[in-house]
């Protein structure tokens, strides 16, 4: 590195801003949110934004509008914030550069609450964007127009018209996706489709397509002008697309490392990929040090920094797309917590046709402005490459091993496979009898080392899912859900239940338990079981289990005939059945054969799960005679799942009494409209020398026990 000192310069001030942002210190040029301002608008609240526009994006209902230079006015309260971003129902009239007073509810973008669930407020921090608005009006105070950013958004706007009128709409999607940055109109079932197939990376603007673009028209422009017109144009187009396209980071990088190589070609110097690629970190690290975390960020400067690492180490051109994909296999795990093995082979049938597409496509988008009927006709096997690309993902979803789930791999793991492969690396260089058949085995041993779970000890997780109930009962990987609904929180199923059951690697479900057919507990599930027909899910469920009561209720029909179609079958459970599950077993307490129609919360099926080290008593939303019933029984428990939320008509004396338990977990939504949980039954539970641990405060929690006793790890807060 003695030849490259920018290189190391660069590498030592992007090691410290590392080790500041990771330790929690706070980096001089980060941006800080005023701490008063979520106390201002915790409960949300009406106020005022002043800004300038900088961006248009259309989503699938209305408009989000992005503000710079924000000025936000809460009760009287004047803050100076860096970006925000607006809500509203039209876009039409507004253009990029213009300043706008907008007024509606202020709100913060929420932390996440339980592993593997999408975090919005550390998403949008890294993009400068402080707080969120739902317009009611906005009103235009000064019609400035920036004209680079507004003529990009209308080429961006004509052109997607032009893909939705010369192909299908799913192709159009994609293809919009693919070119524009523009991911309404993606299929949710498509984009899955790609993921599993391991083919994802074509629909993020990535350094692919940069240099498929900019080299593509360098080139062309080479062979009439000069190097340096042919770089300054090409360069400038770049620039154009990154407006175009809405900055992405992956292409951030990309153009900077293009016209750094074009920069030195025109000075006559010579281009060094780690110097351009450590200079490209720090000016986005400069930018936010935040990116750090950013899975854009670290998948398009670590694929970066592989292909460079790999040609350093000479690996044979015929070797090269399988050992670029062990480096990337650990980023593929942590952040989609599966891994694609057909995405291999997917890709070398992908990738030739991308440049013709990219070409055709956009040439299509062009032409159709000024004739759409050539715009049309150059779309034509446009459309064809994609409908096989899909087909092409679709067979590869269907196979049993194209794909497999695995979790969020340990950190340990993480860098045992680092320094295995770098092993693998070094030895491959050298001149040996058997080597490839030696790397081979050793490239296999690496993924299943990285994809192997050591034996994990049977944990309870109770979600964070707002007002409702989903619990988790695991041991390796596969578990027990026991009910998932919210009325707080939308798309539960997918947002919050399917993520955590992903990340945390849960390919079987023995049994789905449905206490009582309230949305609350049930609505998240329905969710499951529609994704799973679509494939969108692929978790596999093998029993859902009801209270014996439910047989003919109508209340759960959707979810009974989604089972039915899936072919998965239902048990109706009564007082007296037990189940195993590991070296665990779960005994049904309640209820009995009697009709719980009209008082569905009395009817909650009841059960006692009982290992070497714990009891925990499972309750749904049970409560008065259903709660007397249970009295009636000789049970003593560990921890206890408090019935309907911490309502005071549940959880009697008489049932603590009974129970004795000393843990309580409470699922309840923060600033609930019920005023869950009641004072009066957590004075209850005080009482009874309970510690009451509840989702609203700590988000997931997570129990296990041995010998030594009972643990407690909270998501947000410290293990205890």
């Amino acid at each position: 590195m003695r030849k490259r000192p920018l290189c190391v310069l660069c590498c030592c001030f992007i090691l410290m801003t590392i080790l500041l942002t990771v330790s929690g210190l706070p980096v001089p040029w980060q941006e800080q949110i005023p701490s008063e301002l979520s106390l201002t608008i915790k409960d949300g609240a009406e106020g005022r934004l002043y800004g300038q526009l900088y961006r248009i994006q259309k989503k699938n209902s209305g408009y989000a509008l992005y503000i710079k230079n924000s000025i936000l006015v809460v009760h009287s309260n004047r803050y100076s914030l860096n970006n925000s971003i607006i809500t509203y129902d039209e876009a039409e009239e507004l253009c990029i550069g213009n300043s706008l007073c907008v007024s509606g509810q202020v709100s913060l973008f929420q932390n996440a609450t339980n592993p593997g669930q999408f975090d919005a407020a550390a998403y949008y921090k890294v993009r400068h964007i402080s707080v969120q608005m739902t317009a009611s009006s906005v009103t235009v105070t000064d019609h400035s127009v920036a004209w680079l950013s507004e003529a990009a958004r209308r080429l961006q706007e004509s052109m997607g018209a032009q893909f939705d009128r010369g192909l299908a709409k799913q192709e159009s999607g994609v293809l919009k996706t693919m070119l524009l940055g523009d991911k309404a109109d993606l299929d949710d079932q498509v984009r899955q489709m790609y993921q599993k197939g391991g083919i994802s990376h074509i629909l993020a603007i990535s350094g692919m397509h940069i240099s498929l673009l900019g080299m593509g028209l360098y080139r062309l422009l080479r062979k009439r002008l000069g190097i340096v017109c042919s770089s300054v144009l090409s360069g400038g187009f770049l620039f154009f697309y990154l407006i175009l396209t809405g900055f992405p980071v992956s292409a951030q990088r990309a153009v900077f490392m293009f016209w750094l190589r074009r920069g030195a070609e025109c000075a006559g110097r010579t281009y060094d990929e780690p110097t351009a690629l450590s200079l490209a970190a720090l000016v986005v690290l400069g930018e936010n040090p935040l990116y750090i975390f950013d899975s854009g960020f670290l998948l398009s400067f670590g694929a970066a920094f592989f292909l460079w690492l790999l040609n350093q180490f000479k690996v044979e051109k015929r070797a090269f797309s399988l050992y670029f994909w062990l480096c990337m296999l650990p980023f593929t795990a942590c952040f989609y917590y599966e891994v694609s093995f057909i995405g291999i082979v997917l890709n070398l049938v992908i990738l030739p046709p991308l440049g013709c597409i990219m070409f055709l496509g956009i040439m299509g988008g062009l032409a159709g402005m000024a004739i759409p009927a050539l715009g049309t006709v150059l779309l034509v096997p446009v459309g064809i490459l994609l409908k096989m690309y899909t087909l092409l993902a679709r067979l590869a979803m269907q196979l049993p091993f194209g794909s497999l789930l695995v979790g969020r791999p340990p950190d340990w793991q993480l860098i045992l496979y680092g320094a295995g492969l770098f092993g693998l690396l070094l030895f491959q260089r050298k001149r040996r009898r058997g080597k490839s058949l030696f790397c081979g085995i050793s490239g296999m041993v690496l993924v299943l080392f990285l994809i192997f779970r050591l034996p994990s000890p049977l944990s309870v997780s109770m979600l964070d899912v707002g007002q409702g109930d989903c619990l988790v009962i695991q041991m390796g990987s596969s578990a027990v859900l026991v009910d998932g609904g919210s009325t707080s929180v939308k798309y539960v199923g997918q947002y919050r239940i399917a993520p955590y059951l992903r990340y945390k690697g849960i390919r079987t479900i023995r049994s789905i338990i449905l206490t009582h057919p309230d949305g609350d507990h049930m609505n998240g599930l329905c969710e499951l079981m529609e994704m799973r027909g679509t494939g969108e899910f692929s978790t596999r469920i093998e029993q859902i289990t009801v209270p014996e009561w439910m047989r003919e209720s109508e209340a759960w029909e959707d979810m009974k005939t989604m089972a039915g179609q899936q072919k998965i079958p239902v048990f109706y459970a009564e007082k007296g059945d037990t189940f195993r599950f590991g070296s665990s077993i779960m005994r049904v307490l309640h209820p009995g054969t009697e009709n719980y129609g009209e008082n569905t919360n009395a009817g909650s099926l009841t059960f006692l799960l009982q290992t070497q080290d714990f009891a925990m008593l499972f309750t749904g939303d049970l409560e008065g005679e259903g709660e007397q019933a249970v009295c009636q029984d000789n049970i003593r428990c560990d921890v206890l799942k408090v019935a309907h939320h911490g309502s005071a008509n549940s959880t009697s004396q008489e049932l603590l009494d009974k129970t004795k338990p000393s843990l309580a977990l409470i699922s309840c939504g923060e600033g609930n409209s019920y005023g869950h949980p009641h004072r009066e039954m957590l004075e209850r539970l005080q009482s009874a020398g309970c510690e009451i641990v509840c989702t609203m405060d700590s988000g997931q929690i997570t129990i296990t026990a041995d010998s030594g006793g009972i643990y407690i790890q909270k998501y947000k807060g410290m293990d205890s």
